[in-house]
């Protein structure tokens, strides 16, 4: 912060704006959403973990461990198919991640303030 205090002129203004602005940007949190969009978005992330199911491409315990014993039998016999494995099971582990999340500001909402 003593370097953009620094800056000369017009420069300080615009490098704060550029470095704070992302960092407090009112639109990027879940808590700027409005209830209805919030389950909107949860019935969504709740489509793609349902989908993932059906396919059986979910993000378990189960299936992590599956993945590193494979891994350790190099049971993998292309470098495709384990970044396959690992992308697929990092998308459903951050869609049950940020459905967690979601999940978790609407019972927050829910729940009787005092």
């Amino acid at each position: 912060m003593a370097q953009i205090s620094s800056l000369p002129g017009p420069k300080q203004p615009m490098v704060r704006d550029k470095i704070l602005k992302p960092l407090v940007n009112p639109y990027w949190g879940l808590w700027s959403l409005s209830t209805s969009e919030l389950l909107n978005q949860h019935d969504f992330f709740s489509t793609i973990a349902e989908a993932g199911s059906i396919m059986g491409l979910t993000f378990s315990f189960a299936s992590g461990a599956d993945a590193i014993r494979k891994i350790r039998a190099s049971s993998f016999t292309s470098a495709p198919g384990l970044v396959a494995s690992v992308a697929i099971w990092g998308f459903f582990w951050m869609n049950e991640k940020t459905r967690s999340q979601i999940q978790d500001e609407i019972f927050r909402r829910a729940a009787p303030h005092s």
